[in-house]
């Protein structure tokens, strides 16, 4: 059972119906919580309700001291790279790892929200590697869970945190959340998952690409045109998936990374120049951008997978 020993630290007053009137004392200083707050030790600090927020990845002890100050006992990590155990551990700290795509919340993650928060009497955090998009999509179910939000104010949370609209799967998720029938499985949650960022990543992107295959037939790129919210929509996860490979730390041999690094910001490159098109509607420069992609990542396979 996850710790839950400490109440809600004496800092946070929380008002759930007024964002306006809300405040959270960080560091000394009461600061509203309807703005995004960055501070040394923790980014993106954005609140969803009370003893609930979400933010960045805790970049080192800093942070999780002061967490633990804060009364926090519980951080839940939506990113897919391992927690930082040790870190947490030294500060009383208990991790649950429930990693997320940009795509969508997947049921077992819902659930495990769910979980969570039911369990947990003193307050949650929840982050993902930045804090803008999945770490704020995980804290709004987690709200709706625990009745902290309705749906309405989960989603201006979101918008808050900064949450992309072009990451429709997130926004979704939340729009379509409902909690699960009374005695539903839950999932066991565990502090860490194995997993491989690259393959993961590499995954995802598969299934996107196969999706754009088919609207990328005509050569003049009017199944983008036909399609093109859709198209949008995975070029974006396309970009993050390559966010997302290249931080896998054990990809390659220390003999080939600079050359992997470069792979990755060069395919980077090319979607921005993809996404750019797309928004100027210039369909045809598009799908040549696409091509120009789909060749680049032949060659790395030529070059890292195949060989």
């Amino acid at each position: 059972m996850l710790w839950c020993c400490m109440a809600c630290a004496s800092s946070c007053v929380h008002q759930t119906a007024n964002l306006e009137h809300e405040r959270h004392v960080v560091k000394g200083l009461e600061t509203p919580l309807n703005r995004k707050i960055s501070k040394e030790w923790l980014s993106q600090w954005v609140s969803f309700g009370e003893g609930l927020t979400s933010g960045g990845t805790p970049p080192g002890e800093p942070s999780f001291a002061f967490l633990a100050r804060e009364g926090y006992r519980t951080i839940v990590s939506v990113d897919g790279a391992r927690p930082d155990l040790e870190s947490a551990h030294r500060h009383g700290l208990s991790y649950v790892h429930l990693p997320m795509s940009y795509d969508g919340v997947d049921p077992s993650v819902a659930l495990g929200l769910f979980r969570v928060m039911q369990q947990s009497d003193s307050p949650v955090f929840i982050h993902c590697h930045q804090g803008h998009h999945r770490g704020p999509t995980a804290a709004a179910i987690a709200s709706m869970a625990k009745g902290l939000c309705s749906q309405e104010e989960a989603l201006t949370r979101m918008e808050l945190a900064g949450t992309s609209p072009a990451y429709s799967g997130l926004w979704r998720s939340v729009r379509s959340y409902q909690l699960p029938e009374k005695g539903t499985p839950m999932p066991i949650l565990r502090e860490a998952v194995a997993g491989n960022l690259l393959i993961e990543a590499m995954v995802t992107l598969d299934r996107v690409c196969e999706w754009l295959d088919e609207r990328a037939s005509f050569s003049d790129g009017a199944g983008f045109q036909s399609h093109e919210a859709a198209c949008m929509e995975r070029f974006v996860l396309i970009r993050e998936g390559f966010m997302e490979a290249s931080r896998e730390p054990d990809a390659v041999l220390p003999s080939s990374q600079a050359d992997w690094e470069e792979r990755f910001h060069r395919a980077q490159d090319t979607v921005e120049d993809i996404l750019q098109s797309m928004r100027d509607r210039q369909w045809e420069g598009a799908l040549s951008g696409y091509q120009e992609l789909k060749r680049q990542c032949s060659h790395c396979h030529q070059t890292y997978r195949d060989r």
